[in-house]
């Protein structure tokens, strides 16, 4: 259904403005469902993005400890 111009809302038949109101809910619902997902997402890459966080501290602190015995041994 085509939502009509705000102002020609007062002419829709009683009918007619519970279908708006239902396919508004609808559009809710789905827009609900989507941000959810969307969170479920976000969630996997923040615990993604510390992982690849801790590996590259790790790397970085395997590189220093590499590079400190490779001076040493000169």
């Amino acid at each position: 259904m085509i939502l009509p111009p705000p102002d020609s809302l007062e002419r829709l038949t009683h009918a007619d403005l519970i279908g708006v109101v239902r396919d508004l809910i609808g559009e809710v619902t789905r827009m609900q469902a989507e941000t959810e997902k969307l969170g479920g997402a976000l969630a996997k890459l923040r615990v993604d993005h510390q992982a690849v966080k801790d590996e590259a501290c790790a790397a970085e602190a395997f590189a220093a400890a590499s590079a400190g015995q490779a001076f040493r041994h000169g």
